[in-house]
């Protein structure tokens, strides 16, 4: 009874670890931005790309695009990711859905 017990918990504990990892691919997300110099605060609506559960590009509409090249690729955990760029800007994203999603500033505040 209690090797069956025990299989039955690491088969649920397997199938929540799996639903939690994001495929490969595009999504759209919600990006928090912070720059703790200036006070600024801006959040956006971008498309990011996510490989092997982690975030490894944020693309802006100008064009522009931080990478693993501005930044340490943060493992997305629950939809969730945070890190720090390599300019000291702290950035919360959340992934929103998979696919496309429309560029808009949604909100800026300096504090």
């Amino acid at each position: 009874m209690k090797s069956k017990l025990f299989l039955f918990f690491l088969v649920i504990s397997f199938l929540t670890i799996s639903c939690s990892k994001y495929s490969d691919g595009n999504y759209c997300a919600e990006v928090q931005y912070y720059n703790s110099r200036t006070g600024t605060r801006s959040t956006y609506k971008l498309p990011v790309e996510v490989k092997n559960s982690k975030l490894m590009v944020i693309h802006f509409p100008n064009g522009g695009w931080l990478d693993d090249s501005h930044f340490k690729p943060p493992t997305i955990d629950n939809g969730k990711a945070k890190f720090v760029s390599d300019r000291g800007y702290h950035y919360s994203i959340k992934i929103l859905n998979k696919g496309k999603c429309n560029y808009n500033k949604e909100r800026t505040k300096t504090e």
